[in-house]
């Protein structure tokens, strides 16, 4: 007898999740969800290009900032206790899950703090 549609859906979904082994930490979701809503707020100002031959060529605009530049100018304005308005509305409109206990604010600036000891 042959598997309904719904069936064989099942078993290839069950077969996908037994292949990722355990279910998704919670945390790590969270942190992506946080990451995605971050990344959505402050994206990176769009650079010009110039074009040659063969490729392009970035044009350097030293008022343009990557999404990194502005994460790192948050992280300071937060450590700093000198945030604007914008920047609590920022905060505000993020996803508000418990990331490891910590607020968007502790976790924005935990993040950075980190990724200056790796670099």
């Amino acid at each position: 007898m042959m598997a309904t549609l719904e069936q064989r859906l099942a078993k290839l979904e069950a077969v996908a999740m037994a292949r990722r082994g355990k279910p998704e930490d919670p945390n790590l979701t969270a942190a992506h969800r946080f990451m995605d809503a971050l990344e959505e707020a402050l994206p990176d100002d769009e650079y010009e290009f110039e074009q040659l031959e063969f490729s392009r060529r970035l044009i350097y605009q030293p008022w343009k900032k990557s999404h990194m530049d502005k994460l790192r100018d948050l992280a300071g304005r937060i450590e700093a206790g000198d945030l604007s308005d914008e920047d609590r509305l920022l905060l505000d409109g993020l996803p508000q899950d418990a990331i490891l206990g910590m607020t968007p604010a502790e976790f924005i600036t935990t993040m950075i703090s980190g990724l200056d000891k790796l670099y």
